[in-house]
């Protein structure tokens, strides 16, 4: 297929003219749950402060998000697509390195992106009248990690791009549930 020949082409620039002693420090940090540690927190600090009594059932929406799209993308799709990931690809294996230790599983579509474009849009569509830069924040620090997955070497783009539409995808669908099992029982209460 021309778009597999293309999407390793992308991949290959990226991994070896695209490569900075900047980005090389910066951006294995950026895939690393434990980077993002205080991130993750400060968010569920805003989200009690902003939603009070309700505050767990957004933590409760956000573990679904999480759950759903990390299940949708490395439980379904990559067992039914399985990828190789670029950096088990022994067609090109030998012609870069990666900066991170090269996990199993496969490679399509990257569940890391799929799950912070899942948090980021479903915690930016549910509290964007709130605070309309938190949102943008979000969605930028989705693309960062995404783009990390490519930069390190264990991920395509398209993997990436694949699963940035996915989490996108969910968390407007957990956000739309959200709207109804959230937003309800508030209006039944003031009844």
């Amino acid at each position: 297929m021309e778009w597999i020949q293309l999407d390793k082409q992308i991949f290959e620039w990226i991994v070896t003219e695209g490569r900075t002693t900047f980005l090389d420090s910066i951006l294995p940090l950026c895939r690393d749950k434990l980077f993002w540690l205080p991130l993750y927190l400060g968010l569920v600090v805003y989200l009690v402060q902003i939603s009070g009594k309700d505050s767990w059932r957004w933590i409760l929406m956000i573990i679904l998000t999480v759950t759903l799209s990390d299940q949708l993308s490395s439980n379904v799709l990559k067992n039914k697509v399985k990828r190789v990931r670029p950096c088990r690809d022994l067609s090109i294996k030998d012609e870069y390195f990666t900066l991170i230790n090269c996990s199993g599983g496969y490679s399509f579509p990257s569940s890391h992106a799929t799950n912070h474009m899942a948090i980021a849009n479903f915690i930016g569509l549910s509290f964007a009248s709130k605070q309309k830069r938190l949102k943008w924040m979000l969605y930028v620090w989705a693309l960062i990690v995404g783009f990390a997955q490519v930069y390190v070497g264990v991920h395509y783009p398209i993997d990436v791009v694949v699963g940035w539409l996915l989490g996108f995808m969910v968390g407007l669908a957990t956000y739309f549930l959200a709207q109804i099992w959230i937003k309800k029982r508030i209006s039944m209460s003031i009844l």
